[in-house]
């Protein structure tokens, strides 16, 4: 699985974990967040290694399904990208007008603004 595979799943059980069943949390938390193999975690749950694969892949696959109709994490990112590019264009204004010291302080202000929410 490539890293951005990785990175999708972990963030989308970061915002849907909660929603999927006992076994589907265990397995993704222990496979993901422990790095531990199939069999490691078969093992450990007393489990074939048959269940465990089926476990996570019917895990990721409410993840994105869950992600495909609320969009959270689409949103997010969406939102995220407008305060950056909101924040960028503030800089350049903020370097345009670094001889008006009250319109620095308000572009300051609204950058410190843009930060938290980011």
């Amino acid at each position: 699985m490539i890293i951005d595979d990785i990175l999708q799943i972990s963030l989308l059980y970061d915002i849907y974990g909660s929603l999927l069943s006992g076994r589907q949390k265990e397995t993704l938390e222990l496979y993901y967040g422990e790095n531990l193999s199939l069999s490691e975690i078969a093992s450990e749950l007393e489990i074939s290694r048959q269940s465990v694969h089926e476990s996570i892949k019917n895990g990721e696959k409410m993840l994105r399904y869950y992600e495909d109709i609320l969009q959270i994490a689409t949103k997010a990112e969406r939102n995220a990208d407008i305060v950056n590019g909101a924040q960028e264009e503030l800089e350049q204004l903020k370097r345009l007008f670094n001889d008006d010291v009250e319109i620095v302080n308000k572009l300051d202000s609204v950058i410190n603004k843009l930060n938290k929410i980011n």
